[in-house]
């Protein structure tokens, strides 16, 4: 198979905020924000999560239990560094040895919260009893919050290396008779990790026999990815299952002249701020596809740009990859079907409870209603989990949408 013509020369994050942010102010607190929050905070934070369990379990003098939290963190911050060194400059070679270094970083990640849940309580208990909690005591948490951790960690590890179908039937009234099976796919990241669950998805994709499959960006997560990586799409192309995507933030990162190219090749039709219709049997249905923005204003600046194009009495499906400008598109009363991703639904816990605070529909079925009209918004958790092989959020999934006749 043939590798398209990959130029380099503005890969990596550091570029990307260098190119953003050239000569302001603001941009370099943000780089160097980022690097001392990546490169030190989180492998403080890491570290902590080792040293807490070890000093509960055992007894330890004050220079051991320092000596052990300086190990801990210098052997997180060596580990890392690593996936920060090979994020800045997106080195393939780096990859796999990062992706390892991130999935035994889950292991303190899932300490975390649990850690900082027994030193909150031993304050707690110090302020309204006066004393500390028995060494005892102390051991019970110790090994509490090892085997929680070990439970946890299983799950993730398993359900970040499988992929699960998930079935929704929708009636219309603007279908003839017949029904339209549609696969949403979302958040794949390839590039993150060199593995074999994109082909694993691919695969259990055509089991399900779909009209057609729909991608809500960030299919690919950076400068990493080769052509070839996506070889395992060739299957929807070979069968004549259509592809339609709209694009990513992470896609966004890695070029959007170098992800076109390789969508082209692919035959994955790109909806740039665009409305096609599809022709299924004898039903058809239309298609909106709205570029990757972080501001409302200027989703609805494209949305309004592009309603003329949409006919009322078609099934219409929007694509966006935030679930966001839903208030919008109902308002319009154009819009039957609106699908998003992004939020991997915090993809690791306690993220699952944070994301919602930032993004309401962070995740499923929501019916979204403005007087009279309404439309069904879906948010993707995500096909395959970005970087590390782990997920205790929701699983990897494939969405598979029966459009049905209500007449």
């Amino acid at each position: 198979m043939m590798e398209l013509p990959h130029i380099k020369s503005n890969s990596g994050r550091y570029a990307l905020m260098k190119q953003k942010y050239s000569n302001k102010n603001k941009g370099r607190i943000t780089v160097v924000s980022s690097f001392i929050f990546f490169s030190f905070i989180i492998p403080l934070a890491f570290g902590y999560a080792i040293w807490r369990p070890m000093t509960l379990l055992w007894t330890f003098t004050l220079k051991q239990s320092s000596h052990i939290f300086w190990i801990s963190f210098c052997c997180c911050w060596i580990l890392f560094n690593i996936k920060v060194f090979e994020e800045l400059i997106y080195s393939r070679k780096l990859l796999v040895i990062s992706n390892i270094v991130l999935d035994i970083c889950m292991i303190p990640t899932t300490i975390l919260p649990f850690a900082l849940s027994y030193d909150i309580f031993q304050i707690m208990h110090k302020l309204l009893f006066g004393s500390s909690l028995v060494f005892k005591t102390r051991k019970i948490w110790g090994f509490c919050i090892l085997t929680i951790s070990f439970i946890l960690n299983n799950i993730g590890f398993y359900r970040g290396t499988h992929i699960s179908t998930i079935h929704y039937t929708i009636k219309t009234k603007k279908l003839k008779h017949s029904k339209i099976r549609i696969a949403h796919i979302s958040d794949i990241h390839i590039g993150s990790r060199l593995d074999k669950l994109p082909q694993k998805m691919v695969n259990k994709i055509i089991e399900e026999n779909p009209d057609l499959v729909v991608i809500t960006g960030d299919l690919i997560d950076s400068h990493n990815v080769i052509s070839t990586d996506l070889a395992s799409f060739n299957a929807f192309k070979e069968r004549n299952i259509p592809i339609y995507y709209t694009i990513g933030n992470h896609d966004i990162m890695a070029g959007e002249e170098y992800v076109s190219s390789i969508l082209e090749y692919y035959g994955i039709i790109y909806l740039k701020n665009q409305v096609t219709q599809i022709t299924i049997g004898d039903e058809t249905i239309q298609l909106v596809g709205i570029d990757d923005v972080q501001s409302i204003t200027k989703y609805n600046e494209i949305f309004n740009s592009i309603t003329p194009s949409i006919h009322n009495n078609i099934y219409t499906i929007l694509l966006h990859h935030r679930p966001q400008g839903y208030k919008t598109s109902v308002q319009s009363g154009q819009i039957d079907l609106q699908l998003a991703g992004h939020t991997h639904d915090g993809q690791v816990f306690p993220f699952n409870y944070i994301v919602p605070l930032f993004h309401s529909k962070s995740y499923g079925i929501y019916h979204i209603k403005d007087t009279s009209k309404e439309l069904i918004l879906y948010t993707h958790p995500g096909s395959c989990a970005w970087g590390p092989h782990f997920r205790t959020a929701a699983k990897n999934l494939i969405t598979i949408f029966s459009i049905e006749s209500s007449n």
